[in-house]
């Protein structure tokens, strides 16, 4: 028999209360994990993670073109890199849930 709790996170973790509302809207995760919503900029909610996740899009890019000859394997690994950046900075930007 399988027993189910309904588990609240912290209310300590809980920022979305003191978080401003930007462009997209107030948002809708219910736990901030990394900084506090939309601090810098009216229109990223997530900065600095932001920022950070441009990284992830360069060095997938990059990637791709400078090891793309040895394969189609390789341009698909660095490709997937850069699309979790993409969607990394979606979120950040948005700071919703999707699902």
């Amino acid at each position: 028999m399988t027993h189910f709790h309904n588990h609240q996170p912290n209310p300590d973790w809980n920022m979305t209360s003191t978080s401003r509302i930007g462009f997209f809207g107030p948002p809708t995760s219910t736990v901030d994990w990394c900084e506090a919503n939309y601090e810098i900029t009216f229109y990223i909610a997530e900065f600095f993670n932001t920022i950070s996740s441009l990284t992830m899009i360069l060095c997938g890019l990059w990637g791709a073109v400078m090891h793309g000859w040895l394969g189609k394997r390789f341009i698909s690994v660095f490709s997937c890199f850069t699309v979790v950046g993409i969607v990394s900075i979606m979120i950040n930007i948005i700071d919703c849930v999707f699902f």
